[in-house]
């Protein structure tokens, strides 16, 4: 199996994991890694100038990293959108495994925004629950939850359970935002 990068080309699982690591060690700063998990309504490039946008935004010395997923780009929170991402976490559990694999990287930092933060959440659960997800929770750090597209109850039980993995959490929503009315 394969998965869409930034170059759109299909890597088998050892070519990801030798292109992962070129790229993290071609960094200022090989110890931070920042994954960034686009929201619904976004099609890939909008996503890849959004990550590469915040990644100089916020000066991010280490590997940035997109992690996209199939949203279908044209409407808040679609069922085929919520279906795509509740299916796309396991790739982006094995996304996480790889990095944590990496010895020199010391801390994952995550961004999810709107519909990616279901990505994320269930990926979060996922590596809970793994025997071998300690590895990944322990690299965990600061983890931004951006305009959350879950339900708030089920957000609230999640966090709980889950925002002990990382270093840190920071959550960003609106009452103003479209998906949450």
């Amino acid at each position: 199996s394969g998965i869409n990068w930034l170059d759109r080309e299909l890597w088998s699982e050892a070519e990801k994991s030798g292109k992962l690591q070129n790229h993290i060690a071609g960094r200022k700063n090989t110890e931070e890694v920042l994954v960034i998990v686009h929201g619904c309504c976004v099609n890939f490039e909008t996503a890849l100038k959004s990550a590469a946008k915040l990644i100089k935004d916020t000066r991010f010395e280490g590997a940035g990293i997109l992690f996209s997923w199939p949203a279908a780009g044209y409407s808040m929170a679609s069922r085929p959108d919520v279906a795509k991402a509740v299916a796309s976490r396991k790739d982006f559990v094995t996304l996480l495994g790889n990095i944590a694999e990496i010895e020199q990287v010391k801390h994952i930092h995550v961004v999810a925004h709107s519909l990616g933060n279901q990505i994320f959440l269930e990926a979060l659960k996922d590596i809970g629950a793994a025997r071998d997800g300690g590895k990944i929770s322990s690299k965990l750090g600061q983890l931004v939850f951006a305009s959350p597209d879950v339900d708030d109850e089920i957000f609230q039980q999640t966090a709980a359970a889950i925002l002990p993995m990382g270093k840190g959490a920071t959550l960003y929503a609106s009452s103003r935002d479209k998906p949450l009315r």
